[in-house]
């Protein structure tokens, strides 16, 4: 029986639609610095060849290794980065960095080994990725760089088997905002917590950042989600009522434009902070029956918009205070052309917000559940076929 197992594992297709890097010729094409020596292709067992990366560590020598290789790519529609690796004392690594760089600004997202020598899958969602400095669009790509920060003295060994870059799985854009503006860091911020939940849970949205949202990059989505559109330019506000119009559906969160507020139909809420309720926030409860499948999730919220729903709106979720009690304030308010989530998510109970978005979300487009569920089996066949 675990023979069979096995067979139809192998067999059965076990990593999503992307684009695979060629990384014997990313072997060729490499520029090493710091701790780094020169990568070799590799044959460890697949169809084709993979890299082999080795650092020396010393105690006077240089802080970091690192391995930079061309990528003239529009990654612009990216969801995420998939990398199959083992690596060898990595007790001397105190940080793993993958890196792209975009125009002339360097993005950056951490990761660490879960077992020193067996082989791992990781994915890094997009909205991991985070600007060292200013953004661009990820239309013109130039660099992608792996780095290992020294921990301690000693040799590294870092074998890669694939590097993949990941198509969305589902026919949703999350926009980020705030592009070289003063609230980038927070509205990036905001980004990678809704990220964050929707990838942990199997759905990996294409994320676009604002340079990158002219309408025509943003016609194929069905669903557009803002997580911070308060840092959001003119002309993003523009690509996203062009959507509008053209049926794409809208998912706020916390304050937005006139425009978009007028174009949805939204009331307009009032800045509340938490302490002057008789009790602070501490949760989010749908509503029985309008979110099959949803759960209340832990969200302690400083602050919120306050909206009286008088209109033709639906409240599908509702503030409930830290003595259980409902405050009456809604939470998440539905209309025709989309959801507003009347404060920013903030992450702090994935799984259970994660079945709430999805309920929402598929309000409006049936059939997210099934992706979610075929990228948690695939993450299942990834395990096995690494173990």
């Amino acid at each position: 029986m675990p023979g069979i197992i096995f067979a139809i594992f192998c067999l059965l297709p076990w990593t999503l639609l992307g684009q695979v890097v060629d990384l014997r010729r990313a072997a060729a094409t490499c520029v090493q610095s710091g701790a780094a020596s020169q990568p070799q292709s590799r044959n460890f067992g697949l169809s084709q060849p993979g890299l082999e990366m080795r650092a020396q560590f010393t105690a006077e020598g240089s802080s970091r290794a690192c391995w930079d290789f061309p990528l003239p790519q529009d990654l612009s529609r990216l969801a995420a980065v998939r990398l199959r690796f083992r690596c060898v004392n990595a007790s001397v690594v105190s940080q793993f960095n993958l890196y792209i760089q975009v125009e002339n600004n360097w993005y950056a997202a951490p990761f660490a080994p879960g077992k020193n020598g067996r082989w791992e899958e990781i994915v890094v969602p997009k909205s991991s990725f985070l600007p060292e400095g200013g953004s661009g669009s990820w239309q013109q790509c130039r660099k992608l760089r792996l780095a290992a920060w020294r921990g301690s003295p000693g040799a590294l060994l870092w074998q890669i088997a694939e590097l993949e870059f990941l198509h969305p799985n589902i026919n949703v854009a999350l926009l980020r905002s705030g592009g070289g503006s003063a609230q980038q860091r927070e509205a990036y911020s905001y980004a990678r917590h809704l990220g964050d939940c929707l990838f942990q849970g199997g759905l990996y949205p294409a994320v676009l950042e604002e340079a990158d949202c002219a309408p025509q990059m943003l016609y194929p989505y069905q669903l557009l989600l803002l997580p911070y559109p308060a840092a959001a330019s003119g002309n993003q506000n523009q690509a996203v009522l062009s959507c509008l119009k053209r049926g794409s559906k809208v998912g706020l969160f916390y304050s937005h434009s006139p425009m978009l507020a007028a174009a949805m139909e939204l009331p307009a809420g009032k800045f509340l902070k938490s302490t002057a309720l008789p009790q602070p926030l501490a949760v989010i409860q749908p509503e029985p029956g309008l979110l099959p499948g949803s759960r209340a999730f832990r969200q302690q919220s400083g602050a919120f918009l306050a909206v009286q729903n008088r209109g033709r709106l639906k409240t599908t979720a509702w503030w409930v205070d830290a003595t259980g009690r409902n405050t009456r304030w809604p939470a998440i308010l539905e209309a025709d052309s989309g959801f507003w989530f009347t404060h920013v998510f903030l992450n702090q109970d994935r799984e259970n917000a994660f079945c709430t978005l999805l309920a929402q979300m598929e309000r409006f487009l049936p059939g997210l559940s099934r992706a979610a569920a075929a990228t948690t089996l695939n993450r299942a066949r990834f395990a096995y076929y690494n173990h």
